[in-house]
């Protein structure tokens, strides 16, 4: 709630402090003697743009200050949300130049335009023919049917579904861009794995390959030379024969010799061996054309592959596993993908469902309200208004539903009925914010209302209907209203009169809070126009019922 305002140098108000009440808190004053600026004040402090010749003649500077009292939990988001210290009072301080500019501060910090515009609809609802009303919002006109439709818990579980279905539409889409920017380097990586696994590397084939390839190339020179020894080896295994023969005979007269013998026979068996290992080897060195032909075309593509792949087959074996796994990890965004997309259409029809019973409890309560409304505006002197809330199911689905909801009103009898932002006066929209607040009654909504107008051409049965229900409404709220009714002064908590007088040949006004006689004498000038005995009895009447 608005705990107190101070106004500095603002058209013709030099100064002034005012502190609120919670309650009904009434403003009246004679014509012109400044209740209008009482409300552009109000209003600037909200977020208004200020209007030429706001400051006062002679000064630099215009400066409104208000203090607001709140455990609204929407509003202490927004501090906290913004980092601004929070204790339960909020200080809005506007600071308006004579160039034009104006600043508008929060506790100290000052806000930009969208901080201004997000803060004022949380504080207040300013109700008159020239401000910003919350009604006309699609999203308080919407809160309010849900409230009045009790949709709220609903409301609450299919937008966690809405929200899960959008994340993981979003997330698909990602993945599906992810995978749509990545399918020309995986195409590649696919052909590179497919030559590396055909191409059956091991990390040492290439040089056996090419130890082969160098044998063969030298076959000719090395069978030879080989063939030579094995004749020449031949030949000293017969005559080491022969010698062994001989020394068996020598053995009989000195057995001194059985160690040589047995040497030359070691000897022997080495030899032989020796010989069979050159004999086979012969064997295997006689490669044909063909095979050197093959050797040769194999380690060429060995060649290509480690120029391509790393420059060796060690590297070429590391890039095979690291395509590998590349095409792994993409064969699982599409597994991922899959995945989402189930849960993504299992989120949707949640939602859908949910959407369906809010829209047939939206329309139900749309129904039941309207009726309330359109009574209550009756009530209030728009004897001839018809009200209707329409529930318009769409096809797309957003965060709070399916549902295009309209507040639609024909103010008189035989017009057609049209969206209230569109031909609802400034009078008529306050009369209506009072009787939509009074069907519903809603108690932690925004603390403060601000009605101007609402009185405007009601009387008699009318126009004590409109204090009763802004006196009901303000035992949720702190109801602000500017108004020419006594009846609507009678019930206020808080009583504010707006004076102008001249002084050292300057006009100011001021505001000042009236109570016993003082406000006798003020309900009795709204009742008659005069302080007459009946207007006075007239007036105690009213303030003791």
């Amino acid at each position: 709630m608005l705990s107190s305002l101070s106004i500095r140098n603002f058209v013709l108000i030099d100064s002034q402090d005012a502190e609120l009440l919670p309650g009904l808190v009434a403003i009246t004053g004679e014509t012109g003697s400044g209740k209008s600026i009482i409300l552009s004040a109000l209003s600037c402090l909200l977020g208004a743009k200020a209007e030429k010749g706001a400051i006062r003649s002679g000064e630099s500077s215009a400066e409104i200050t208000g203090l607001f009292i709140t455990k609204r939990e929407e509003v202490l988001s927004f501090l906290r949300e913004h980092e601004i210290e929070e204790d339960g009072e909020i200080i809005l301080r506007r600071i308006i130049k004579e160039n034009g500019r104006s600043s508008l501060f929060l506790n100290g910090v000052q806000l930009g335009k969208k901080e201004q515009e997000e803060l004022s609809p949380l504080l207040s609802d300013f109700s008159s023919q020239n401000s910003h009303l919350s009604l006309m919002r699609e999203d308080y006109q919407r809160r309010l049917l849900d409230r009045a439709s009790s949709t709220l818990d609903m409301l609450s579980d299919y937008q966690k579904a809405y929200d899960e279905y959008i994340q993981l539409k979003d997330e698909i889409e990602s993945l599906k861009a992810k995978s749509e920017r990545e399918r020309e380097s995986l195409d590649y990586a696919e052909f590179c794995l497919n030559e590396l696994d055909s191409a059956n590397l091991t990390l040492t084939e290439d040089q056996e390959l090419e130890r082969e390839i160098r044998l063969i190339s030298e076959s000719e020179f090395l069978s030879a030379a080989v063939r030579s020894a094995v004749e020449s080896l031949d030949d000293a295994l017969s005559k080491a024969s022969t010698s062994f023969s001989s020394l068996l005979k020598a053995e009989k007269k000195d057995e001194s010799l059985s160690i040589l013998i047995e040497r030359l026979e070691s000897l022997q068996i080495e030899g032989e061996d020796i010989k069979e290992s050159l004999s086979e080897y012969l064997r295997g060195i006689s490669f044909s054309e063909w095979e050197l032909e093959e050797k040769n075309e194999r380690l060429s593509q060995l060649q290509k592959i480690k120029r391509k792949y790393g420059g060796s087959i060690e590297k070429a074996i590391e890039k095979r596993e690291a395509f590998r796994e590349e095409i792994g990890l993409s064969s699982n965004i599409e597994e991922r993908i899959a995945s989402l997309e189930k849960r993504r259409d299992e989120k949707k029809s949640e939602a859908e469902t949910l959407s369906e019973e809010i829209s047939k409890k939206r329309k139900t309560g749309a129904a039941s309200l309207s009726k309330r409304i359109t009574e209550n505006l009756r009530m209030l002197g728009m004897e001839s208004a018809l009200f209707n809330i329409e529930v318009e199911k769409g096809e797309t689905l957003t965060r709070n539903g399916s549902d295009k909801i309209r507040y639609l009103i024909s103010p008189n009898r035989g017009e057609k009925t049209n969206e209230i932002q569109n031909i609802a006066s400034g009078g008529e929209l306050s009369r209506i914010m009072l009787s939509i607040k009074a069907a519903l009654d809603i108690e932690g909504e925004v603390e403060t209302l601000i009605f101007d107008e609402i009185d405007a051409g009601l009387g008699g049965k009318a126009a004590n209907n409109v204090a009763q229900m802004l006196k009901k409404l303000s035992e949720n709220h702190q109801v602000i209203v500017i108004t020419h009714l006594a009846q609507i002064a009678s019930k206020a908590d808080q009583h504010l009169v707006v004076s102008k007088r001249e002084e050292n040949g300057r006009t100011l006004s001021s505001l000042r809070s009236v109570e016993g006689k003082e406000r006798e004498i003020e309900i009795a000038r709204l009742l008659s126009g005069d302080e007459s005995t009946l207007s006075i009895e007239h007036a105690k009447s009213l303030l003791e019922v």
